[in-house]
């Protein structure tokens, strides 16, 4: 299933069916665009400062990430002791599991009445990387990504586009090359 953008008004709705702890993974991910999975195994010792350090498990890349001190304060509190920062309930020797989040959030989403058809954790990633773009441009999130190809970063900069707020909106002079780039990126895909 492909995930989609979620308008800041579902974010809002999410946030509120979720007490505050439970929607912390998903804070975790919408402010660094991490994949959930990499969100769930982030350990107490990989905080230094304000800077989360991770390795990517889909892609092996090592990287960090800067976040608001509250939100580590936060983050450490969620570990209650266990080496993790989301340990499991059942288990704080391991973490939270994927599977977890994605019941959490497809309950979070009949709770607030939304349309579950994409509704992921993999949705806060995109959000990240909307935002990003608008205020940094696609080179800031495919750096952020750690994407090594600006097409799969055009994707996720896009999905306000298909999906999101703007999907009502007419579209821009300044955004026909992103959107350009994307079609015929597409095409030549399909080849």
């Amino acid at each position: 299933m492909e995930s989609r953008y979620i308008t800041k008004n579902e974010l809002t709705a999410l946030k509120s069916t979720l007490p505050p702890s439970a929607f912390l993974p998903f804070e975790v991910s919408i402010q660094t665009g991490l994949r959930i999975g990499d969100v769930l195994k982030i350990r107490v010792s990989d905080i230094k400062g304000n800077t989360i350090y991770y390795k990517a498990q889909k892609t092996s890349k090592k990287g960090k990430c800067s976040v608001a001190r509250s939100l580590i304060k936060r983050l450490k509190e969620s570990a209650r002791g266990s080496e993790w920062c989301f340990p499991s309930p059942i288990n704080p020797a391991r973490h939270l599991t994927r599977q977890a989040m994605w019941a959490r959030v497809k309950t979070a989403g009949q709770r607030a009445g939304l349309d579950l058809s994409g509704l992921s954790p993999h949705s806060f990633r995109k959000c990240f990387a909307v935002e990003l773009f608008k205020s940094e441009g696609a080179q800031a999130v495919m750096e952020a990504l750690q994407h090594s190809n600006i097409a799969v970063t055009e994707i996720y900069s896009l999905s306000d586009f298909t999906s999101g707020e703007n999907a009502e909106l007419p579209i821009l002079r300044k955004d026909l090359p992103l959107i350009i780039s994307r079609v015929v990126a597409f095409l030549n895909a399909k080849k």
